[in-house]
């Protein structure tokens, strides 16, 4: 009990030994609806933000991407709109994040908790990343937990971060209080600082100019293209033909968990800059080359005008190689200017082990045959000659 009222008074000292602190008169300038507190704990976390400059400054060149996406949410929603700020104090504005409990995505939402917001989570694809999704099903969340702790927005919070069993355990264990810093020490470590965290990144969100800092510039569109994808699509084979940065393919896809778009019976989406989405499709048959298209039954042999039709586009054939001693499969890829995933799945293997002997097949362009061909008949001194594809 003496360590909970230990917390209490240094709380209730610091606001007034420190009425006077320049963090706290700002943050009592803004007029926001959720309660706005100070103290020491919130004061090390500002601290944090401005000790941080070049960290601070990729955190809100996010913040300030997303902003937007975030805000028509919370607006929607119906909540108070400095919610917004919390994804910058929960997960820092990384869509990949992931804490110990399992927690990911921008507002680091629960794997059940996703669940029962309706959001899929399978091993490929995470919708608690998405920045649209993640923000309504949180506000929803917020909602539930708003209702139990009769709009006590600390409370409310903590069992966010948490759970409302960890809340109410706290409650209890600290002598029935409904007060969050009378629980704050009955919390999990890991995650009891929601609320400081919270206060500051408000503060560093609305005062970072006045510490002379600066949102980091992003390369990264403000306009999006959307296209539907229906086959198994890697970022690498995006990257390579249409020329988009990974990075830039992660951050508007955070979804794909393993940074490819699995196949499926419903067709996923993809995000491109504007622009990007009719390059994709003038380049389509190039972005699929490398993967084997199954012949389907059900279209129509049409014979096409060939004055109209537009030009063709070289067709692709198998080659096979067989793995000669000593040789890895990353090493056979390397030959044969392709990916460990591609190779994976031509040859349906589940890992990446080859043993001597073994046929490989890849797919490579009419053009090339030959040349594909002719590696199966070199030598090993030969082999270390060709060129490595990243």
């Amino acid at each position: 009990m003496k360590k909970h009222i230990s917390v209490l008074v240094l709380c209730l000292a610091s606001l007034f030994v420190k009425g006077d602190n320049e963090y706290q008169q700002r943050l009592s300038s803004l007029h926001y609806s959720i309660p706005l507190p100070y103290n020491d704990y919130i004061k090390n976390y500002i601290d944090y933000y401005l000790n941080s400059p070049q960290q601070t400054k990729k955190i809100l060149g996010l913040w300030k991407h997303f902003e937007t996406i975030i805000e028509k949410q919370v607006k929607i929603s119906q909540m108070p709109e400095e919610l917004k700020f919390l994804p910058i104090a929960l997960s820092s504005m990384n869509p990949s994040s992931i804490n110990g409990a399992g927690a990911s995505g921008p507002w680091m939402i629960m794997f059940n908790d996703g669940k029962m917001q309706k959001l899929k989570q399978t091993s490929f694809i995470d919708e608690r990343r998405d920045w649209e999704k993640s923000s309504k099903a949180a506000c929803n969340y917020f909602k539930d937990l708003l209702n139990i702790y009769n709009n006590d927005w600390m409370l409310a919070m903590a069992a966010y971060a948490n759970t409302p069993a960890a809340v109410n355990k706290a409650i209890i264990t600290s002598g029935i209080s409904m007060n969050y810093w009378s629980i704050y020490l009955s919390l999990p470590a890991e995650t009891r600082d929601i609320v400081p965290k919270f206060v500051a990144a408000v503060y560093i969100a609305n005062f970072y100019k006045l510490h002379d800092l600066s949102p980091e510039a992003l390369d990264l569109p403000m306009e999006i293209d959307s296209i539907a994808v229906d086959r198994k699509l890697t970022f690498d084979q995006i990257s390579s033909v249409i020329n988009v940065p990974i990075r830039t393919l992660e951050l508007l896809n955070p979804i794909y968990k393993k940074r490819e778009i699995p196949f499926a019976e419903i067709r996923y989406i993809l995000r491109l800059p504007k622009g990007k989405g009719q390059l994709f499709e003038d380049k389509k048959y190039d972005i699929y080359s490398h993967i084997p298209v199954k012949p389907t039954d059900n279209k129509p042999n049409v014979k096409r005008d060939t004055a109209t039709t537009q030009k063709p586009q070289p067709a692709i054939v198998k080659v096979a190689y067989t793995v000669k001693r000593g040789e890895t499969l990353a090493g056979v890829c390397d030959y044969f200017d392709c990916t460990l995933y591609l190779a994976r799945y031509w040859n349906r293997l589940k890992n990446n082990y080859v043993v001597p002997g073994k046929v490989l097949y890849f797919w490579v362009t009419t053009e090339k045959k030959n040349y594909y061909e002719s590696i199966n008949t070199l030598t090993p001194a030969q082999k270390k000659t060709l060129s490595v594809k990243d």
